[in-house]
């Protein structure tokens, strides 16, 4: 096999060859570099987004939620208690959930208000990966605190008061009529989670405020939050709840609530690879119409190896490995030029966006305020391997129409 790679190597792009030879691979192995590249670096953003996504949503919401089928539940320590001694969870907490209009600034929006006491705001600070603001700090007395989005702290900011009025969908009797239960609060504090839709749409407060605010009783919640050692595996746990339970409340995890989120983005992220495999693909032509050339270019030299006792299945292997030499080097540097792109696309997103005064990741439109990253080590494996393949079969045809050359038939007419 030595002999047959030398010669593949000579053919596939030694400089003696005539230029057009050399040219027709030089494009060949750009176009499965390109191809490669192109791939490596759109698969690293869709697997950053949604790995970021997953793990900002699992900050702020918990892993499995038990609430009741209508109205509000008894927060009981007795049942809390026994959910914390069950095998791989992290932590319980009861919590309440509502959603509200503010109003601040002259503004008026939607937002979602999340009751929790200062161990479940520790915890979800700690392990969710947000950045906390310093307004002053984050209690108003032992147990009170009133903590919004950045997006919502810098509205109000320019009114220069930090207040906020809350408004909720229940309505109370008074001499001037029946008007919406409203309350203002003063903000204290702020954070930035990364996504767009949790800095504009987010209120985390003590749970004994929420409480009073929606009019509920004393321990009544609207659920309790659990969160798991292992999101991705809590089919054990899920069962344990269950008999704990019974019938008494749901239980839904947050792969349910967001299910429909992470199979778009499943399905835009194979479909964006099937696109962009049609790249490599077009690339491998270039590879099955330079060795058709060659074919016809090395007839002689063909036909001088076959007389001198080259079997056909060597001169078979030879064009195969031209094939697979033009293949395996177009992937290397598309692997190679694909994951140092990756690595520095933040980077040169800054660098565009400067240069040319444009926005090329508008957080509005992609819901995150950075671009993340992560390459994934199955991923390019899969992909080098399907170009080395596709390189490989672009072979079959030359390589066999070769073998039925007559040596002495080409040797005759030359």
């Amino acid at each position: 096999m030595m002999i047959e790679f030398a010669i593949a190597r000579r053919f596939a792009l030694s400089r003696q060859n005539r230029a057009f030879m050399y040219i027709i691979n030089a494009f060949a192995i750009a176009g499965i570099a390109i191809g490669v590249a192109t791939l490596i670096i759109v698969t690293s953003v869709m697997y950053g987004y949604k790995s970021y996504i997953v793990t900002k949503m699992l900050g702020v919401q918990s892993h499995i939620l038990v609430y009741p089928y209508e109205g509000t539940m008894i927060c009981d320590e007795h049942d809390v208690e026994k959910v914390k001694n069950i095998k791989d969870v992290e932590h319980v907490s009861c919590v309440i959930q509502g959603q509200a209009m503010i109003t601040y600034n002259k503004n008026i929006d939607g937002v979602l208000i999340k009751g929790i006491d200062n161990d479940a705001l520790d915890y979800s600070f700690t392990k969710g990966g947000f950045i906390r603001g310093n307004i002053t700090t984050h209690k108003h007395d032992d147990n009170a605190f009133f903590i919004v989005g950045n997006g919502i702290m810098k509205s109000a900011l320019r009114d220069g008061t930090l207040k906020v009025k809350l408004t909720i969908p229940q309505f109370v009797e008074t001499f001037l009529g029946i008007i919406p239960r409203s309350k203002s609060y003063q903000i204290n504090d702020y954070f930035d989670s990364g996504m767009m839709d949790y800095n504009n749409g987010m209120i985390f407060m003590s749970i004994e405020d929420c409480r009073k605010l929606f009019g509920y009783p004393e321990k009544a919640v609207t659920g309790i939050e659990i969160m798991v050692q292992n999101p991705l595996d809590m089919s054990s746990i899920k069962a344990e709840l269950d008999i704990l339970f019974k019938d008494r409340y749901a239980i839904i995890d947050w792969k349910k609530r967001n299910g429909h989120l992470i199979v778009a983005l499943d399905a835009e992220r194979t479909t964006m690879y099937i696109i962009l495999s049609i790249i490599i693909v077009v690339a491998t032509f270039n590879i099955f119409s330079g060795l058709m050339v060659m074919v016809q270019d090395k007839r002689k030299e063909i036909a001088i190896l076959r007389t001198i006792g080259m079997s056909k299945l060597s001169i078979m292997s030879i064009f195969l490995l031209c094939s697979i030499y033009i293949g395996v080097v177009g992937t290397i540097l598309g692997v190679v030029f694909g994951c140092i792109f990756a690595k520095n696309l933040p980077l040169i997103r800054y660098m565009v966006e400067e240069l040319f005064d444009i926005s090329l990741f508008d957080p509005k439109i992609y819901i995150l305020t950075e671009l993340p990253i992560e390459l994934s080590l199955s991923s390019i494996v899969l992909i080098a391997t399907f170009s080395i393949i596709c390189s490989l079969f672009a072979s079959l045809y030359p390589s066999l129409s070769i073998a039925k050359i007559s040596p002495s038939t080409v040797l005759k007419d030359g």
